[in-house]
């Protein structure tokens, strides 16, 4: 067996340099996502109990908010919305719950992805929401009047966040929530109205039918696009496949007819 010689010596430091500074930045990233999960659990928690301005504190100054339909830029509008306009609607003005009100959503189908440079994230998350007023609490017609004192309520999150450096923690830049579906208690959301946008206080109200916002809403079933590609062969899903059909376009490929016969 020959001894090896200084290049030989050289080219395994390298390779084994190599295999701990991957398998460093591999144990960095899956260390961000769960700090990243944390994040947005966190909000999560704060969001329930009314915790409008720890909420707003998880963001980058620079952040926005997508919420509805509506727009909310930088760290002024996004304590104008939860701060000032959930404060103010929901708990009176209170940083805190308030006994009467129900709010728990659960963030479920947590997907996510750090940027090669560890400096920027995006996740896909679900949201199952049961939110009302007990028999006790006083409704506020005047000023939510489409408000019903129990909902249901689910949705898609599709966020981003930064940090400026990798010793820094987390933020949230961009929160976008698209509503897919919410519904009165009893009568659930086969008999709920479409369209819930709010038209107080954001700095811009995205167009309906817009492809990207949450303006869209049930019974509207379109699929939220995907911030990432397959994981296998690595495709986007294209905007047909994201659309789908009306019923009138399923009852015409059923050849039921008009009707649905």
């Amino acid at each position: 067996m020959s001894t090896p010689t200084i290049s030989d010596l050289a080219a395994l430091v390298q390779t084994q340099g190599d295999a701990i500074q991957t398998l460093s930045h591999r144990v960095g990233v899956a260390e961000d996502i769960l700090e990243l999960k944390t994040l947005h659990n966190t909000y999560g928690y704060y969001l329930d109990k009314c915790l409008y301005k720890q909420v707003a504190d998880l963001f980058e100054e620079d952040g926005t908010v997508i919420f509805h339909g509506s727009v909310w830029r930088g760290m002024k509008g996004i304590r104008r919305l939860f701060v000032e306009r959930f404060g103010g609607n929901f708990v009176g003005g209170k940083n805190g719950p308030i006994k009467g009100y129900l709010l728990d959503h659960l963030l479920l189908q947590q997907i996510v992805h750090v940027a090669p440079d560890r400096l920027s994230a995006k996740m896909r998350a679900r949201t199952f929401m049961q939110a009302g007023r007990s028999r006790d609490f006083p409704m506020d017609p005047a000023n939510n009047p489409t408000v019903p004192r129990q909902w249901w309520e689910g949705g898609i999150y599709e966020n981003h966040f930064s940090r400026k450096s990798i010793d820094e923690p987390w933020k949230i830049r961009r929160l976008d929530y698209h509503p897919t579906y919410h519904g009165d208690y009893s009568l659930g959301w086969a008999l709920t109205q479409p369209g819930w946008i709010d038209p107080l206080g954001p700095d811009e109200i995205l167009p309906q039918g817009h492809g990207k916002d949450s303006s869209w809403i049930w019974p509207d079933t379109h699929t939220i696009p995907f911030h990432y590609n397959h994981p296998i062969t690595g495709e986007e899903v294209s905007a047909e496949e994201q659309e789908g059909i009306t019923i009138q376009e399923y009852r015409e490929k059923k050849g039921a007819g008009a009707n649905g016969k």
